[in-house]
């Protein structure tokens, strides 16, 4: 079924009327906004605010067809533009142009994870995989992509999710294990107390990710593999194998686009790792 699109007069309100392949479901997006573009023929949809169901998690992927005879495309960008932020922006002459070649002369070794979706298995990009400006962008999208919110990240013909869903629950040690190191230095966004909650909907997650049930499998454990990798840590910073960066405050959560709150909180990060950064230093060298 291809989706419909209300346009409701209060608000800016917006109804897709979407049926993600057996499952029907309407979703209300509140604080949104649609823009058409006739000549580009694309449709997008920006600032969303999402109650459904599914508790957010909702981006759209279809194409739908216009009644005037001609084609229109759905432009998937999820809940960030993600081709702006991965791809584009990082070019030449662009916002957030990257130094590729002062990257390429850096000596650090340095491992991207991303969660390969037909099989659920981890795939590493290390630094001699990466050749071009471009496949670094890809490599980092496909870690970064979060199930729902980001359209899936294509690389050399197969999909990936972000790392976050393998094995470790995202804190990535077993790279650094296997590439020979023994101590850690673990840079955490949440407080030192925290743990994950089950997912719930569990018969929605694998009827959306039917055709990829490695992935549904892998949201569904994750809590489990994130939590049992806390546990680990801690254990490491007993022995004196880890150092972990707990943040005092966290006044975002890693879905926010808030660019006053995104600043501030930055700024925040940047005063507590000049607090502690001597003592990191200590650690490493020791």
């Amino acid at each position: 079924m291809l989706p419909l699109f209300s346009k409701v007069a209060e608000c800016g309100i917006v109804t897709p009327l979407v049926q993600f392949r057996r499952l029907l479901t309407t979703r209300l997006i509140r604080g949104g906004s649609v823009e058409y573009q006739r000549e580009q023929r694309m449709l997008s949809i920006s600032s969303l605010r999402i109650g459904c169901e599914l508790r957010r998690l909702l981006w759209i992927l279809l194409r739908i067809r216009g009644s005037g005879g001609g084609k229109l495309s759905l432009k998937v960008i999820g809940y960030f533009n993600t081709e702006f932020i991965y791809t584009e922006s990082v070019m030449p002459g662009e916002i957030a142009e990257m130094d590729f070649d002062a990257f390429m002369k850096s000596s650090p070794d340095f491992a991207l994870g991303a969660l390969r979706a037909d099989t659920g298995d981890m795939t590493w990009w290390r630094r001699d995989d990466v050749q071009t400006l471009e496949q670094l962008s890809a490599y980092t999208r496909a870690s970064s992509t979060i199930p729902f919110f980001m359209p899936v990240a294509h690389v050399d013909g197969h999909e990936y999710y972000d790392g976050a869903m393998g094995p470790t629950g995202g804190f990535a040690y077993d790279a650094a294990i296997e590439d020979g190191y023994s101590k850690f230095l673990f840079i955490l966004t949440r407080p030192k107390s925290f743990r994950r909650e089950p997912m719930s909907q569990t018969r929605l997650i694998r009827s959306y990710f039917r055709k990829q049930p490695a992935v549904a499998e892998a949201i569904l454990q994750r809590a489990e593999h994130y939590n049992h990798s806390k546990e680990k840590i801690a254990q490491w910073e007993k022995e004196g194998r880890a150092m972990v960066f707990y943040p005092d405050q966290m006044p975002v959560h890693n879905k926010e686009r808030n660019m006053e709150k995104l600043q501030k909180s930055y700024e925040m990060g940047v005063d507590q790792v000049a607090r502690e950064w001597p003592r990191w230093e200590e650690f490493l060298r020791g």
